[in-house]
């Protein structure tokens, strides 16, 4: 057995086994595929979702909420959502009501610090804006993830909101 046939067989039976469990690889895409507001949806489909009525976010409802958890796992790989721990970014958890840049022990850019002076504070509509676009809210901000769909924004601030800690 060559080095590309060992690779393929030790790579290829967990995937294959995976597949099956979860109904072939429809349900992989689905599971791991870009969503709606994810970097590589706007790369790969940019113009194609329609504009929607969205209401406000305080109006969210509870299945809403459960679909923004799937949404707001993509913060994960750079903020803490659970624990006041700091990360590549902030700690999230009790984000909504903060002084915006007042994590203790994190470094902010000058542009949050600057907010923070002012006393500006993350509301839901505060999250909503700037998921839509950090350096245009903050110019000379490090983050540079956007969540393009506005019902996304809407829904992850929500849930930041909700699950306070």
């Amino acid at each position: 057995m060559n080095r590309f046939s060992m690779i393929v067989f030790a790579f290829g039976l967990p995937l294959m086994g995976f597949l099956a469990l979860n109904d072939g690889v429809g349900t992989l895409y689905q599971n791991l595929g870009p969503k709606p507001g994810d970097l590589a949806y706007v790369i790969a489909a940019p113009e194609q979702a329609e504009e929607a009525e969205v209401e406000p976010v305080s109006d969210v409802g509870e299945a809403d909420l459960a679909a923004a958890g799937r949404l707001v796992r993509r913060c994960v790989a750079c903020h803490q959502l659970e624990q006041e721990r700091n990360g590549v970014g902030p700690s999230l958890l009790g984000v909504v009501g903060r002084e915006i840049g007042s994590v203790e022990g994190y470094g902010y850019s000058d542009a949050l610090l600057a907010l923070n002076a002012e006393g500006r504070v993350w509301t839901e509509d505060a999250l909503v804006e700037w998921l839509e676009n950090p350096a245009g809210f903050a110019a000379g901000t490090r983050m540079n993830f956007k969540v393009r769909a506005e019902e996304d924004r809407r829904l992850i601030a929500a849930w930041l909101a909700q699950n306070q800690g």
